[in-house]
């Protein structure tokens, strides 16, 4: 397996410091960490969100003005939803950010892929970011000649990286795991035989790695290394499922969000919880008169799982963002939908140090463009805009 490494000298980067232009906002509750808002931040859409050790929040994301001057960005945003800096990172047209980490240190990581023509297509790229949002070093790497897509990363024990990411499609089937030094530099990488439509991966307790696709099939999967990416063990659960999210539970299992098609007509969330080995120990689908395609699931404080995605209304074409909240055995406690007149979708949500939630994505309810999206609820999924179900 040979792993080419590119460190990119010039950045191809610009900052927006305080502001940005197109912010629209709807406040509601107190003036605290507490209180609840929506805002939109111009055309574009976000794809990741962190919050931070000051309450404030990161979003990763991607503006699309104009086709050929397509960017990704980096925003950070006090407790408040207000904007305190944002960078532009210049990937190309078919570039994408898709992923934020936060780091020991107090920046970030983040993970994408960058177009590079001279290898007719797009390379995995990944970057390390300071406090205040500036590249400390960025990298892209190929395989075997190839390039392909970062989907995921973050800070191992050690201070170094995982990785994880799309195959070129020449591989079809395959999707890679990459293990960093703390500079960024690859140490290995190893390929597996999944579908190449999402590759979610976690350091577990042990300094092991859990990788979570779809086989070729459409079977969700999960897939367990050692430290050095070496395969132990290997699970399906449920065919016609796309996974869209992993997390390590409090019990040293995993918890995957998925969608599933019941039917030709028919998608559903699909929640499954595993023991330490893999072994599925509940599945729930959540669905009802709408379908629900499932973007993130996280669990909280109450050992119970917050999930995010979009469901499309019975009554009409929009698109609406969804919020699921379930209890520990996966049995759902109550759902909110966000939306209007246009299309909204909720692709990261996270619970918030107030035990609120705080959703991103995207809206074109406030206007003729879609435009990036962010909102902070409640711990009950309430907002002004929230319709309760």
């Amino acid at each position: 397996m040979s792993v080419l490494c590119v460190v990119l000298a010039v950045a191809m980067f610009s900052a927006v410091v305080s502001g940005c232009g197109g912010v629209r906002e709807r406040t509601g509750g107190k003036e605290s960490i507490g209180r609840t808002w929506e805002k939109t931040f111009g055309p574009g859409e976000a794809h990741c969100v962190q919050q931070m050790p000051d309450n404030g929040y990161v979003v990763a994301g991607e503006a699309f003005p104009h086709q050929n001057d397509h960017s990704s960005w980096l925003m950070k945003l006090d407790a408040g939803g207000n904007q305190l800096w944002r960078r532009t990172f210049q990937l190309g047209k078919y570039g994408l950010l898709t992923w934020v980490d936060l780091t020991e240190d107090g920046g970030f990581v983040i993970a994408g892929s960058m177009e590079y023509e001279i290898y007719g297509g797009n390379l995995p790229w990944y970057s390390k970011i300071d406090s205040s949002g500036k590249i400390v070093w960025q990298k892209t790497f190929q395989v075997n000649d190839q390039g392909g897509e970062a989907q995921f990363i973050q800070q191992t024990a050690d201070g170094g990286y995982v990785i994880a990411g799309v195959a070129p499609t020449k591989w079809e089937g395959r999707i890679w795991l990459s293990r960093t030094s703390s500079t960024g530099d690859p140490i290995w990488l190893k390929t597996i035989e999944l579908n190449p439509g999402r590759a979610m991966a976690i350091q577990t307790e042990d300094g092991g790695y859990a990788i979570a696709s779809r086989t070729p099939g459409a079977e969700a999967v999960l897939v367990r290394t050692d430290s050095e990416g070496e395969p132990l063990w290997r699970r399906s659960y449920a065919k016609n499922a796309v996974v869209e999210s992993i997390q390590q539970a409090d019990d040293n299992g995993f918890i995957l969000g998925c969608s599933t098609a019941t039917d030709e007509e028919t998608v559903e969330a699909l929640l499954i919880k595993t023991d330490h080995k893999g072994n599925a120990v509940w599945k729930r689908t959540l669905g009802g008169e709408s379908p629900i395609f499932t973007r993130c699931v996280q669990q909280t404080n109450d050992n119970g799982y917050i999930l995010s995605g979009s469901t499309r209304s019975s009554e009409d074409e929009w698109s609406e963002a969804v919020l699921l909240k379930t209890d520990e055995k996966g049995s759902l406690l109550w759902k909110r939908t966000f939306g209007g007149e246009g299309n909204t979708h909720a692709d990261c949500v996270q619970q918030a140090e107030d035990g609120g939630y705080i959703l991103v994505g995207s809206s074109s309810v406030f206007g003729p463009e879609i435009e990036t999206w962010v909102v902070k609820t409640d711990k009950d999924g309430r907002f002004t805009s929230s319709v309760d179900e």
